[in-house]
């Protein structure tokens, strides 16, 4: 265990460690070290300080293990680095030593009296334009490889496009590059206005990044926060593309408009040339759920002659921005309807009752009333006909008396069954 890194497994990451500091009491096995317990076969460490103790170490290394030799490095523990007292740390000695004898651009700063210890000053702010961004991190990757850093800055943008979207509804929106230079980091925040947001695990890199960039998505008050760079200040693969793409969600109450914005837009050269983007929004316009089925119960409804019955349909899909429906009858005389899809008996018959939907998907709904006479006796169903049962119309005709018709072919309705008056459905 240590202060800072446990252990770089495999000497599989290149760790700089610069300015870290630990102050406590370190326990672990024979392995551990105040800063870095093994920081592997290539490391770097400098202005690092320790006024903490180690339990669990070996061979002399209180403060850091592995391939590397310390520099500029302090510890009132041990000896590895070079070895002060309390004194130093609490009357600006060390913080001096720290910051080289600079007194410009420093990193640590001790008010004396009032500071038991050294200070970091926003270490982060590697390019010192007083932001903390992903110039920030091309900035560290230059400092670590000693290469020169640049700020003339290009022109690029990072743009979306207005889109339309249906309550409860998703939308898939890509975000394209266009750069001036060959880029390798981008840093963009999605604000979303009300009603629409993202999921961070919707956020997926596109077609420019090569396979050494790494995209971060991170939660905002507003929104999200997306990261896209690379490690090794690989640039992307062009100049224009695809950047990365995001899942929009419409709450299921939305029905308007609203926007979403790309805003603190940063794009970063490798070698520290950078553009500053404008922000940019875009409207994303309700849209439509079309009616696409009207579904009734029964394809077929009895009514007794005299009385009435409400049809009630299902009106799909669930989410239809729509579902008014305007109702309509092949004849009236028979079976009429009002617009709440109650329907009213009137002469013996059959007449077909249509829903329409009134969102202009120009659906349908279809059913077939069938008004009947009251039986005296009651009601049977086709399947509890009789096989030998003899059926007559009511003008007296026999029905089944041919073996072309049997019983389970006759169609609904009243008729004379064993000399009695029955309606069978």
């Amino acid at each position: 265990v240590s202060g800072i890194i446990g252990c770089n497994m495999n000497s599989s990451c290149e760790f700089f460690l610069s300015d870290c500091y630990n102050t406590g009491t370190i326990t672990g096995g024979n392995e551990s070290a105040s800063i870095c317990g093994w920081i592997g076969s290539n490391g770097m460490m400098q202005n690092c300080w320790n006024i903490g103790t180690v339990n669990g170490y070996e061979w002399g290394h209180d403060m850091v293990r592995g391939g590397v030799t310390p520099d500029n490095c302090f510890s009132t523990f041990g000896d590895q680095v070079t070895k002060i007292s309390m004194e130093p740390v609490t009357n600006g000695e060390l913080c001096f030593n720290l910051n080289r004898g600079a007194t410009e651009q420093i990193n640590w700063f001790q008010t004396l009296e009032k500071d038991t210890h050294p200070l970091l000053v926003n270490q982060a702010d590697m390019n010192g334009d007083k932001v903390i961004d992903v110039y920030d991190i091309v900035a560290l990757r230059n400092y670590i490889d000693n290469t020169p850093q640049h700020s003339e800055t290009f022109t690029a943008r990072l743009y979306a496009a207005n889109t339309t979207i249906k309550a409860g509804g998703t939308r898939k929106v890509q975000v394209t590059l266009s750069s001036a230079q060959m880029a390798t980091a981008i840093q963009v925040d999605i604000k979303f206005d009300p009603l629409l947001s993202a999921q961070l695990e919707s956020v997926q890199p596109g077609v420019l990044s090569s396979e050494s960039h790494i995209i971060r998505a991170g939660q905002t008050e507003e929104g999200i926060r997306v990261l896209i760079y690379s490690p090794t200040q690989e640039p992307f693969i062009s100049r224009t593309g695809v950047a990365f793409s995001f899942v929009l969600d419409a709450d299921s109450t939305f029905s308007n408009s609203a926007n979403f914005t790309l805003s603190n837009i940063r794009v970063a050269a490798a070698d520290g040339l950078h553009a500053q983007v404008n922000d940019a929004s875009y409207t994303v316009t309700f849209a439509k759920t079309y009616v696409s089925n009207i579904v009734f119960p029964e394809s077929d409804v009895d009514i007794i002659q005299g009385n009435q019955v409400t049809l009630t349909p299902t009106v799909l899909p669930a989410l239809a921005t729509n579902k008014e429906l305007t109702w309509g009858t092949s004849d009236a005389s028979i079976a009429s309807v009002d617009q709440q899809g109650n329907v009213v008996s009137g002469n013996l018959g059959d007449a077909f009752i249509t829903a329409t939907a009134t969102d202009g998907s120009r659906v349908v709904g279809i059913v077939n009333v069938h008004v009947t006479e009251d039986p005296e006796v009651g009601i049977l169903s086709l399947q509890d006909l009789p096989a030998d049962a003899e059926v007559y119309d009511l003008s007296g005709r026999r029905i089944n008396s041919q073996p072309s018709t049997p019983n389970s072919q006759l169609k609904r309705g009243v008729y004379i069954v064993n000399g009695k008056k029955v309606l069978v459905k």
